[in-house]
């Protein structure tokens, strides 16, 4: 057996069901032989950033351990977007890229990749050591799951040709992370803090999604007396539930708004209480108190956090339940009659569209009704894509999957992909800007390839529509963030998808046939008015008054 072998044969132990790469000399002996001796599903992108980004929300779609690869030096540097989108998304995901070999002599793909990676504090190991290669790869992915992080994995060309002496010890998928406990002294000052209360809000973020969290949340609201509300990474997390506002920050509705300006408790799972999730702390303008459980004590929350609970949170959920059923409580809260919350009112376009030009709101809205709805949305992080967060709505946690976390555009149709691949039994609707579709627009093929059944939604107003909002507020034209108007829906036929130019909320019966039996991939080129500002994006920027221009809290 060989080193490339025994890294196949670690990865199939480990549960692996699919790998994202792009192939080159650096790792197509590994990962031939995890395709090809041990079955494991090959999905093979266009560009190393999206080969990563894909493995990142297949992960977050499923709960489980995303894996990619990707080759040598050009291949490691151009995967780095993608690195950093699942670091700063607390992704659990194992990247496999080849190194030099350990005598590169003159090679021209030669690159130190390790000080890349420190540089942006990503963790990572060289497999150098044929005997250790078992072992490394089974600390590595347990590292991944309980830390929540990505690890990058290095393999010298030549390394991997050598023989392992042994079989490869003996592993298995990565047991759970422990639940441990708060200590008892930030239990009880917790507890207090709930007592005193009178409008409680619990808000669960990515790290409360763990299958037993929300059950244990519900409970503890319930005692509290709390309305419930999620992070955009944890929506669907409480759908159906009573007493569920639903997305809290810079896509919630405006009744969620008026309740969290009443707030004056803030318990917090599993989320860093971000400035998109408070809009800078505007969103919670009475709140004294903020109750924080996260279990790495690592990461600090964007507000003024006055008791840190470091712990799991289903573990520390149940036992805050349990100390207030203890003591007899049970608040009222905001719970003082019967649930009866208005229609969900997103924030729209400010503005009629020109001629010629599609209403976004009655696009989204009519989509949103048509659409069945156990569906998977992705958005990404773009000007125009982010209104798709407040309209097209999920019912199931780990439907929504967002790649915001390093604010790169260019991502969403590799998310799609990802997302497509770990739910495969739901249809995968993306929004993407035409400045980021163009970006990454070969994995459109790769969808047509593995026949993916996504409808994307290219949001095509022929600009960069968030630097001609900076551009409109520095008194400058907008023209130099303008660009002439690409036919998607044609760009998508010639790569063989299904495609559609929308002007008019009419021009959707045409998709019609694709949601009652959607094969394949199909490309909506939506044609929006590049002058017209979206909502979410003039409460949050687009003006001196947004709020993320002047937060009221900082990171602590």
């Amino acid at each position: 057996m060989r080193v490339q072998e025994a890294i196949a044969a670690s990865v199939h132990r480990l549960g692996v069901r699919h790998v994202f790469g792009l192939m080159g000399r650096g790792n197509m002996g590994f990962l031939l032989d995890m395709v090809h001796r041990h079955g494991i599903g090959y999905i093979g992108a266009r560009h190393e950033t999206n080969a990563v980004t894909m493995a990142d929300a297949y992960a977050r779609s499923t709960g489980r351990l995303g894996v990619a690869t990707v080759s040598v030096g050009p291949a490691f540097s151009n995967a780095l977007t993608g690195i950093l989108e699942s670091a700063r998304g607390q992704t659990p995901l194992l990247l496999f890229a080849g190194d030099t070999a350990t005598t590169h002599g003159d090679y021209g793909q030669f690159l130190d990749q390790a000080p890349l990676l420190d540089a942006v504090g990503v963790a990572h190991r060289r497999l150098d050591e044929p005997h250790r290669v078992g072992p490394e790869i089974a600390e590595a992915a347990r590292r991944a799951v309980h830390d929540r992080r990505p690890v990058v994995l290095t393999v010298p060309l030549d390394v991997q040709r050598k023989p392992v002496e042994a079989l490869v010890e003996p592993v298995g998928p990565p047991e759970p992370a422990p639940h441990p406990l708060p200590d008892a002294a930030a239990l009880d000052t917790a507890v207090e803090a709930i007592r005193r209360s009178r409008r409680p809000v619990l808000v669960a973020g990515r790290g409360a999604l763990a299958p037993p969290a929300r059950a244990a949340l519900i409970e503890l609201a319930e005692r509290a007396g709390a309305v419930l509300g999620t992070t955009l990474h944890a929506d669907g997390l409480f759908a159906g539930e009573p007493w569920n506002v639903g997305l809290l920050g810079a896509h919630c509705t405006a009744y969620a708004a008026d309740l969290m300006a009443t707030a004056d408790l803030i318990l917090a799972f599993g989320t860093g209480l971000d400035r998109y999730t408070t809009r800078g702390g505007h969103l919670f303008p009475q709140v004294r108190e903020i109750v924080h459980c996260e279990l790495d004590p690592r990461r600090a929350a964007s507000a003024p956090v006055t008791v840190r609970l470091t712990g799991d949170t289903t573990a520390t959920a149940r036992s805050l339940a349990a100390e207030l059923r203890r003591g007899g409580h049970r608040a009222t809260g905001f719970r003082t009659g019967p649930w009866d919350p208005p229609p969900p009112s997103p924030a729209s376009a400010t503005g009629t569209p020109a001629p010629g030009f599609v209403d976004l709101t009655d696009l989204l809205s009519t989509l949103d009704a048509w659409l069945p709805a156990h569906r998977s949305v992705v958005q990404e992080s773009s000007h125009a894509a982010g209104n798709a967060v407040g309209h097209l709505r999920v019912a199931a946690p780990r439907a929504r999957v967002s790649t915001f976390d390093f604010e790169s555009i260019g991502l969403g149709l590799a998310t799609a992909v990802g997302t497509a691949v770990g739910r495969p039994d739901a249809p995968t609707v993306a929004a993407v800007g035409d400045g980021g579709a163009l970006m990454a627009l070969g994995e459109l093929e790769t969808a047509v390839r593995h026949r993916l059944p996504i409808l994307l939604l290219v949001l095509n107003d022929s600009a960069y529509g968030a630097e001609a909002r900076e551009l409109e507020m520095r008194g400058l034209p907008i023209t130099d963030a303008l660009f002439p108007t690409t036919d998607f829906a044609a760009v998508g036929r010639a790569l063989g998808a299904a495609g559609t130019v929308v002007r008019d909320v009419s021009d959707l019966v045409a998709i019609r046939d694709w949601i009652a039996r959607p094969e394949g991939p199909y490309v909506l080129d939506c044609r929006l008015d590049p002058t017209l500002v979206s909502g979410w994006f003039q409460l949050a920027i687009a003006s001196p008054e947004g709020y993320l221009r002047r937060p009221r809290w900082q990171p602590c």
